[in-house]
């Protein structure tokens, strides 16, 4: 009799633990749950942040880069560079905007990963872009900054404005990828 009781409180126990077990594995992807959908609202806000302040730029600068005495290549190339840079950013937004963590893991882990691409072309691409469009200005207003001689101090002001530029992308793709590469984790774990 002793020996069946001992089988039964085993067993009872044993169940015991196993509900403790399954609600501790609950409790801990409901945690994770929550840290992925507070990462994807920074990272959402921070992508909102960024085409409001890109559209703002636009509607500011386009109608004074108009007016500007630049030859109409460089009011063409700057109007292109920042569209092209507008529309890169509401694709990378509309990427973002599909994370949701009632998705499947595996389907956030997709589109994780085109963001990510996205992101490194951003990186690699976007800044150099910018850099090129500094110089391709710099030679199309040549004879116009010459003529003033004004030609040291453009060069000095687009350096200024590169090194500013280089630096603050360069602080804004270490943080951004941090926060990619700890979504992407934290997914990883989930999907365990």
């Amino acid at each position: 009799m002793e020996l069946e009781e001992l089988k039964m409180k085993w067993q009872e126990m044993d169940s015991r633990l196993s509900k403790v077990e399954m609600l501790n594995k609950q409790m801990l992807s409901d945690l994770l749950k929550r840290k992925i959908d507070d990462n994807f609202k920074q990272l959402h806000s921070r992508t909102a942040y960024g085409m409001g302040a890109g559209l703002l730029v636009m509607i500011v600068m386009i109608p004074v880069i108009l007016t500007l005495p630049l030859t109409v290549a460089s009011q063409y190339a700057i109007v292109a560079f920042m569209a092209i840079g507008f529309a890169f950013f509401t694709y990378r937004f509309t990427l973002i905007s599909r994370l949701q963590i009632t998705e499947p893991t595996g389907v956030l882990l997709k589109y994780m990963l085109r963001e990510r691409k996205a992101f490194l072309v951003d990186k690699y691409v976007g800044l150099p872009m910018i850099l090129v469009l500094y110089v391709l200005v710099i030679c199309f207003e040549s004879s116009w900054i010459i003529e003033r001689g004004k030609m040291m101090e453009a060069i000095l002001m687009m350096g200024v404005i590169s090194i500013v530029v280089v630096y603050s992308q360069v602080q804004n793709n270490r943080r951004y990828g941090k926060l990619l590469s700890d979504i992407e984790q934290q997914l990883k774990e989930l999907e365990q």
